[in-house]
């Protein structure tokens, strides 16, 4: 197991440590760094985009607030302050380096 724990999801939970510890609700889709070294995924049910360092398997929220109550905004504030509603979709830019 790369990540979760298995229990039933309520929110998330785990941010910040290892990644088969974290809950996760409904993971949808996932991308990698240009390295491989950063999977990105869509934790569609608590409505934020999640990394997991592949080196450390430490597990990271890096863009949504964490609820089962989704929402759209999120216009020219900080990632971590957007709002999403089912995330299911994630891709990496080559180009740009970036999410």
């Amino acid at each position: 197991v790369l990540a979760g724990n298995g229990l039933p999801n309520t929110q998330a939970t785990g941010d910040g440590g290892l990644a088969f510890n974290a809950t996760i609700g409904f993971p949808r889709d996932a991308t990698m760094d240009l390295q491989r070294n950063i999977l990105y995924f869509c934790d569609s049910r608590n409505n934020v985009i999640r990394s997991i360092d592949l080196n450390t398997n430490i597990i990271s929220r890096i863009a949504g607030i964490a609820s089962i109550n989704g929402s759209f905004f999120g216009e020219n504030i900080p990632a971590l302050n957007a709002s999403f509603n089912s995330p299911s979709s994630i891709v990496f830019s080559a180009f740009l380096n970036s999410l």
